[in-house]
């Protein structure tokens, strides 16, 4: 069985989350494929990493660029 980066459990996700800048962490991850997009949005990653160093504008900057 291959196992690929995007298949790793959300507890992995979390735990690597937590020694990346938040802001790095959007701009890497998010929009790679849905379940990282519900991971990074969901409840269980403001408890994970601090997302207080990154602003409103920068979120809604990279959900647009994502979106064209």
């Amino acid at each position: 069985m291959t196992l690929t980066f995007e298949s790793l459990p959300n507890e992995i996700w979390l735990s690597i989350f937590t020694y990346l800048p938040s802001r790095h962490i959007w701009r890497a991850f998010f929009g790679i494929n849905r379940r990282l997009n519900q991971l990074l949005t969901s409840d269980l990653i403001r408890h994970t990493i601090d997302l207080k160093d990154i602003s409103y504008s920068e979120i809604v900057e990279l959900l647009d660029e994502r979106d064209n």
